[in-house]
């Protein structure tokens, strides 16, 4: 049980990256269809349930390994936590990336649902590595 969530955590996150990266590739090369702003808010709401069901699976490991004996459950948080701060590395580091892209699209001028787009999922990654982060940190083993 403790294996397949931290498997979700890992997968549910994976899906959310690659919708987000798709929306950036689609935008840097200007796909219509992927940089309308009715398209992303459909597509937007159906990753927003891949990222919160990541932190659920997340909060999900941290309790069953709660339950273990002592040993293992320093073994489990430690697990964990390297796996949140992997996790929030990588959201942090795209987040990084959009900021990058959005700024090069704004001397290109590109078009303002495009960079509203950007925008949104700028600040979903950096909430995203907020909140792995956060987790990683309580559960820090020393």
């Amino acid at each position: 049980m403790i294996k397949f969530f931290s498997v979700m955590t890992n997968v549910s996150t994976i899906i959310a990256m690659i919708v987000s990266a798709v929306f950036l590739v689609g935008i840097l090369f200007r796909s219509k269809s992927i940089s309308n702003v009715e398209v992303f808010n459909t597509c937007n709401n159906q990753t927003k349930v891949c990222r919160i069901s990541s932190i659920i699976f997340a909060v999900l490991y941290w309790f069953a390994v709660s339950g273990l004996p002592t040993e293992e459950c320093l073994v489990g948080y430690a697990n964990l936590s390297a796996t949140c701060s992997r996790l929030g590395c990588i959201w942090i580091v795209f987040s990084f990336v959009n900021v990058i892209v959005s700024v090069i699209l704004g001397i290109l001028k590109r078009g303002k649902e495009e960079l509203e787009i950007m925008g949104k999922l700028r600040k979903s990654n950096f909430v995203m590595g907020a909140i792995f982060f956060v987790i990683a940190f309580i559960l820090k083993v020393n």
